[in-house]
């Protein structure tokens, strides 16, 4: 699998058909009862003996009484992960529950799909459907489908730019994004080990209820040494992976908003909620507009139709972005800066800009690549 030789335009634009968001990974979770998860141990036991495969124990990172069992049946039902979990709170109250990690491309293209291939609506409706079969093989009647609702999603779009020049330059940019909503930049040992850092791959922020990450995905792939063939990482060049990984409370909420009543309904909706949610991240990052260098910028906020008190205060946002990163500007300027991000937006260019230095003189915005140079579903 080869990657395909294209010719490079600047600004990149180029047609595509699909603009499809989904999601790439998500775990199912089923509430048991004592009785329930002991029973249905003893049952996954059974067969993981049968199937000559082991299970094993993992430790859960905290302090109270937690358990976890891991079963190595999950890849013959084309699962990542299945496990039973109990975990016992602080009022000594204990909780039980089984979950099963799905990637569709794991489950359905292992060998004929490259790694960043991202699933298609029917493939997510599929998934909850092997789970009905694995319920059926391993004799569990103690629940049924309708127990599993989604625990987590991580909804994806992939863009492709083609080379690492502009991979470079793009991830430069998205590096210096503002913190959407009361996020924390995720950080990492820096190279002498002595401090930590922002996340020098990709542009990743969390809290408790999401993660938002933008990252380069070849770099991510030849960062695990030995996991990835060669074959796959060539595959993956040029292309920058936006993930948006979400917990129960968030999709709870937007399948009430789409009127999801159960995990099936909620995967056939998946496409369009991750669509809700990602480009709304996206501009809150980034804006909306598209990147040019800082003389352009300054250009055209010097020939617009503001007044001039609200030009200075903008030119201001464009060399702290420059000098440091837009989330700077956004604490500077605290409630205000989300009004002068709109009128950047109005005049269609992000206030983060391109180097001096760099070759490339302009990228569409975030939002328009996500739309035309989309590309989830592999060569």
């Amino acid at each position: 699998m080869s990657k395909r030789q294209r010719k490079i335009e600047d600004p990149i634009i180029a047609e595509n058909d699909s603009k499809n968001y989904s999601i790439h990974t998500l775990t199912f979770r089923a509430r048991l009862t004592k009785r329930e998860w002991n029973s249905i141990k003893e049952k996954l036991i059974e067969f993981s003996k049968k199937k000559k495969a082991g299970y094993y124990k993992a430790e859960l990172k905290s302090k109270r009484a937690n358990k976890k069992i891991n079963y190595n049946i999950a890849s013959y039902f084309g699962f990542n992960m299945i496990s039973l979990l109990s975990i016992t709170t602080k009022s000594l109250d204990t909780y039980y529950w089984m979950d099963i990690k799905v990637n569709p491309r794991w489950m359905f293209h292992r060998n004929n799909h490259p790694f960043v291939y991202i699933a298609d609506q029917n493939e997510l409706v599929l998934c909850y459907e092997r789970i009905i079969c694995f319920l059926k093989e391993t004799k569990i009647k103690e629940i049924d489908g309708n127990a599993f609702y989604i625990q987590r999603a991580d909804y994806c779009v992939n863009i492709d730019l083609e080379d690492r020049e502009h991979v470079k330059e793009f991830m430069r940019l998205m590096r210096k994004g503002v913190h959407p909503y009361k996020s924390k930049r995720m950080m990492e040992d820096c190279k002498t080990g002595k401090r930590k850092v922002p996340t020098r791959d990709s542009f990743t922020v969390y809290t408790d209820g999401f993660e938002f990450s933008v990252y380069d995905k070849q770099v991510q792939l030849s960062g695990e040494t030995g996991k990835y063939s060669e074959e796959e990482i060539r595959e993956a060049e040029g292309i920058i992976r936006i993930e948006l990984r979400v917990q129960r409370r968030k999709i709870r909420y937007d399948g009430k908003k789409r009127g999801c009543d159960d995990a099936l309904q909620f995967l056939f909706h998946a496409g369009d909620i991750a669509e809700d949610n990602i480009p709304k991240y996206l501009k809150m990052a980034y804006g909306s507009g598209r990147f040019v260098k800082l003389k352009k910028a300054k250009q055209i906020v010097t020939a617009s139709g503001y007044k001039n008190k609200t030009k200075e205060k903008m030119i201001k946002i464009l060399d702290r972005a420059s000098k440091n990163n837009l989330q700077d500007a956004k604490v500077f300027y605290g409630k205000d800066f989300s009004k002068y991000l709109k009128r950047f937006n109005n005049l269609n260019i992000s206030p983060i800009t391109i180097e001096k230095r760099s070759r490339i003189d302009e990228f569409p915005g975030v939002l328009q690549l996500t739309e035309y140079k989309n590309r989830n579903y592999g060569s």
